[in-house]
């Protein structure tokens, strides 16, 4: 594929170092880079060349880089430019930028700059390469997420959902019954690609299926059941008996009349439970992923509310940010996975069994 050449415009009255950097940070990329040492050739510049990203020296030899920045975010290209302010003192009212970034050692300068102009670049070239399928099953991910569940004086339910790139292995759903009781389903597949999309809508379907039946009272009688007919079905419509994934997953039934948060993991690293005046606690349960064993048994786990103000259900992608913190700094990886959670938070801590 033939990529668009991007412009790239520094304003800056001593150029010569961050020149430098850029050019080779630009180097593996299609991107051409014009330099202007003063404000008014900037936006004559600006106007001329069409620059996606405009990187400005607040301290100009003829006017301030704030105004400049707000002077290009205020064009007619305003809303197709990206501004970076730096070398930022005190910000003037009304200042327009994308990204700010105050007087700093050249150093730090250097890594916040690179970081900010690769994610741009990172970004374009990445819009510029999908083909239709790509932006329709991107568009589906989100449509298929559920919204926030506001029960008055009770609980919310919220959600998190994080890509890793853009397509996620991850998702989840939840619904209510007439009697209130709260369902839901989170599930973690291999990859984060097209085909990671595909055994996403395939598991939610399982899931959600048997959750159902599981809410309606007809058929099963605890969670367990639930995750080990969708392991029986994963094994069942594979080739030579071999699943194409093996997901983790947790189903959930939050029980409020009578206090109680049942569920079940497959593989799942645990849940986060919080109590008045405490910080987040994991629980966790030992337990097969799905698609590993086909005799697989699942459990199913009762944790009383008394106390209780939170509870998150998350894949792994958040709960090892959480938790495997030091390792995270070890790797300098901001984020390694797909990252996502259902959150249920209580209008007021439990107090127990409220109904018999």
């Amino acid at each position: 594929m033939t990529w668009a050449v991007e412009h790239i415009l520094l304003i800056d009255p001593k150029p010569e170092t961050i020149q430098g950097w850029l050019t080779r940070w630009l180097s593996s990329y299609p991107a051409k880079l014009h330099v202007a040492t003063n404000g008014l050739d900037g936006l004559r510049d600006a106007e001329l060349l069409f620059p996606g990203l405009v990187l400005i020296n607040c301290d100009l030899p003829d006017m301030s880089g704030m105004s400049v920045s707000t002077i290009l975010k205020d064009s007619q290209n305003g809303p197709k430019m990206r501004t970076y302010l730096y070398n930022v003192g005190q910000i003037y009212e009304n200042t327009k930028a994308d990204y700010f970034c105050p007087k700093v050692e050249q150093e730090t300068l250097s890594s916040m700059m690179k970081a900010q102009v690769l994610y741009y670049l990172n970004c374009k070239m990445q819009s510029a390469g999908h083909g239709a399928e790509i932006q329709r099953a991107k568009s589906l991910q989100y449509q298929e997420l559920p919204k926030k569940i506001d029960v008055p004086g009770r609980f919310l339910v919220s959600s998190l959902f994080s890509a890793y790139n853009e397509l996620s292995g991850d998702s989840y759903t939840y619904f209510l019954d007439e009697k209130g009781n709260l369902f839901g389903v989170l599930f973690d597949c291999t990859g984060h690609d097209i085909l990671a999309f595909s055994q996403v809508k395939a598991l939610r379907t399982l899931l959600l299926k048997d959750l159902r039946i599981y809410a309606s009272g007809v058929l099963y009688t605890s969670l367990s059941e639930v995750l080990s007919s969708v392991n029986e079905d994963l094994f069942a419509v594979s080739i030579n008996n071999m699943p194409e994934d093996m997901p983790a997953a947790i189903v959930f039934h939050l029980d409020y009349e009578h206090q109680v948060f049942r569920y079940a993991m497959a593989g799942m690293p645990g849940i986060l439970v919080r109590k008045v005046g405490e910080p987040f606690k994991v629980v966790e349960a030992e337990s097969y992923l799905l698609g590993l064993d086909e005799n697989a048994t699942y459990q199913t786990d009762d944790l009383p509310l008394e106390g209780v103000t939170d509870i998150i259900c998350c894949s792994d992608g958040l709960f090892e940010l959480v938790y495997q913190k030091e390792n995270v700094a070890e790797s300098q990886i901001a984020k390694h996975d797909d990252v996502s959670a259902i959150s249920i938070t209580f209008s007021q801590p439990c107090k127990g069994e409220i109904s018999s």
